[in-house]
């Protein structure tokens, strides 16, 4: 990568914080970029034109990515050039000429209610053990509170609280949320922090008491690496929905779709459900209502005594 654009990178990393975009975007947009300049960049930023740029998101399309990845690959260039264009380094974005590509919305993937009940299905004689009980809060804070897997991730026990009941969560914007909790999952999360607790008494661990969910570093049981990675949250979510019999399509993101379209069902009003999912525009959250109709519609087909009878 050429060193004239290094000094840049730093600065449209700073550049995305003072923006309060995600970490998780914020790495995203990163290592598209990145990418961008190590395959595509062969002139300094004096050379930018729009249809140079064009050019190299034609190269890009032609190596078969999807037009939602386009999408997003495209977003990041323009927050970079947006960056160069603060610093005084270029006059206009050059990603501006080429609009958005086109992407088909898609129907999220969701849990049936009762594969639901399947899944989250204790074993009463089950051992209360510490990592258990983390992997399992982890998947019932997915489906009881709608957060994504990177606002789990960052969640610590100073944002949890027991007594109210609810638990307060940095989405997109690093903007802070409160979502309520079911009744059910207090006393469990009281008792894997009683469990996390006794085991910080043995361990060398300076600040992971702080931190709702830790793992066992390698090679050295008796340290703790505060905090998890979204992977491994899907590693959790994909375990237990093999151990249940379900299907190996079941994501974090799948637990936050079923959360909206099971509060929509029930009657939930779509203006709370946007607040508990933390969207920004109230649009996102209405394609769950196709969800909901589209469950309506099947329920009905199965229940309504016309349905039964012979189609010709």
């Amino acid at each position: 990568m050429p060193n004239v654009w290094t000094p840049h990178l730093v600065g449209f990393k700073a550049y995305l914080v003072r923006k309060y975009r995600s970490h998780h975007t914020s790495r995203n947009y990163l290592s598209d970029v990145h990418l961008w300049i190590g395959a595509f960049v062969r002139d300094g930023l004096v050379n930018l034109r729009p249809e140079t740029s064009e050019i190299r998101t034609a190269m890009m399309q032609f190596q078969g990515l999807s037009n939602r990845s386009m999408q997003r690959k495209l977003a990041a260039l323009s927050a970079f050039f947006e960056y160069l264009i603060s610093i005084g380094r270029i006059e206009n974005n050059p990603c501006d000429p080429l609009g958005k590509p086109k992407v088909e919305r898609t129907i999220p993937h969701i849990l049936a209610e009762e594969h639901a009940q399947t899944l989250f299905r204790i074993d009463p004689d089950h051992e209360p053990e510490l990592t258990f009980f983390r992997d399992f809060i982890i998947l019932e804070l997915l489906y009881c509170t709608g957060i994504r897997a990177q606002e789990l991730a960052d969640l610590t026990w100073d944002r949890v609280s027991l007594e109210r009941s609810e638990i307060s969560v940095i989405g997109k914007g690093n903007k802070f949320r409160t979502i309520p909790l079911v009744s059910e999952l207090v006393p469990l999360l009281r008792t894997y922090r009683e469990l996390q607790g006794n085991y910080l008494k043995s361990v060398e661990s300076e600040n992971a008491k702080f931190v709702l969910f830790h793992i066992k570093a390698r090679g050295n049981l008796r340290t703790l690496i505060p905090g998890l990675s979204t992977r491994h949250i899907q590693h959790v979510v994909k375990h237990f929905s093999a151990a249940a019999g379900l299907s190996n399509k079941i994501s974090p993101h799948t637990l936050r779709h079923s959360f909206a379209t099971h509060l929509l069902s029930a009657g939930a009003d779509l203006r709370s459900i946007q607040k508990l999912l933390g969207h920004e525009s109230l649009s996102t959250t209405q394609k769950y209502t196709h969800l909901s109709i589209e469950k309506l519609c099947e329920d009905y087909d199965r229940a309504h005594p016309l349905s039964k009878k012979t189609k010709v």
